[in-house]
């Protein structure tokens, strides 16, 4: 009921964590007299395009002119950076949803979480956030920070294995176009884009996985220890569709190997059948040409049967040849 007056401060989505897994929205006119009370926390989401999102966050948020800088950089990859006063500064990407965009371009996330606070900046809409809103409207969200870090992850993670097997069953139907009829070539256009695609989604799966091993591992002590086995399980997802990464890329290079052979096997079957007619044809026309010489003394030149000798010794000579062709096996 807040969104048309925070769309108005750039403020996208605010909730208080009762801590029980639900929430309860607030305006950003209320942020300035909010106290918070024992077991909730608070989750900020942001526009970060927005003029008043970049002056709350450099005049009123409380971070630091450092963490201020990074957060509204224009340029990120997918990190993670402790903070004075263990607070956290999390850089991660999301799979671009929106319509009319690239799925492997991916979508930025930048998260500044504390013991009480969550502040998550986005430059376009991501369907993560709102599915975490859904779950924290139907009172099942998460309790703390350390929950919602930890389940943003996670819907991040989700959209990413959607993107991952719709491109392995994509080089599956090449792969069975290709074993299917030996005659058909696959789609060298569509493998390229897949594998460019790949190499999209590899460029920044593989350091957010990075991040993942490294908050297994984290000692900030508002991060819940039992969650570090869900961490870990979020490393180890995201280390399979990196595998299933590199796997589709293999494929695809065999598929286009694949390709690349059965037109070289074409083009020596081409060429093989103009060498063919060729060596045919090569007796023949030296016949003709010493024939067609313009001097004296061609044989049969006066002969009314001259010309159907010459055809029957050129069919004489084809057929010969074809018959050694034949012998030899070429034919």
């Amino acid at each position: 009921m807040y969104e048309e007056d925070n769309a108005q401060w750039g403020l996208v989505h605010g909730f208080v964590l009762d801590g029980k897994g639900g929430a309860q929205a607030v305006a950003r006119a209320q942020l300035d007299d909010l106290q918070l009370e024992d077991g909730q926390s608070l989750w900020l989401h942001w526009d970060r395009s927005h003029p008043q999102t970049q002056s709350w966050l450099r005049r009123d948020s409380g971070l630091s002119e450092f963490a201020c800088d990074l957060l509204l950089e224009e340029n990120t990859r997918p990190r993670a950076l402790p903070l004075p006063d263990d607070e956290l500064l999390l850089f991660l990407r999301g799979v671009n949803l929106n319509p009319g965009a690239e799925p492997e371009d991916m979508v930025s996330v930048r998260i500044s979480a504390g013991v009480r606070r969550v502040i998550s900046l986005r430059l376009r809409p991501l369907r993560a956030t709102e599915d975490l809103i859904e779950r924290l409207q139907a009172g099942k969200g998460p309790k703390n920070p350390s929950e919602l870090i930890l389940q943003l992850s996670d819907y991040l993670t989700d959209k990413v294995e959607d993107l991952v097997t719709g491109l392995s069953d994509l080089v599956d139907e090449q792969e069975e176009k290709v074993d299917g009829n030996e005659s058909t070539l696959p789609d060298h256009g569509l493998l390229l884009n897949i594998r460019r695609r790949a190499a999209g989604l590899r460029r920044f799966l593989s350091p957010q996985r990075d991040i993942y091993a490294q908050l297994t591992r984290s000692q900030l002590p508002w991060l819940s220890h039992d969650d570090g086995l869900y961490w870990n399980e979020l490393n180890n997802r995201l280390l399979r569709y990196l595998e299933e990464l590199e796997l589709t890329r293999e494929r695809i290079g065999l598929l286009l190997e694949t390709e690349n052979r059965r037109l070289d096997v074409r083009m020596n079957h081409i060429m093989f059948r103009f060498g063919i007619i060729t060596c045919i044809f090569l007796p023949m026309s030296f016949v003709t040409g010493l024939l067609g010489i313009n001097v004296g003394g061609i044989p049969g030149a006066e002969s009314p049967y001259g010309f159907l000798v010459a055809c029957l010794l050129m069919v004489l000579i084809g057929l010969g040849q074809w018959l050694l062709f034949r012998r030899l096996r070429w034919v």
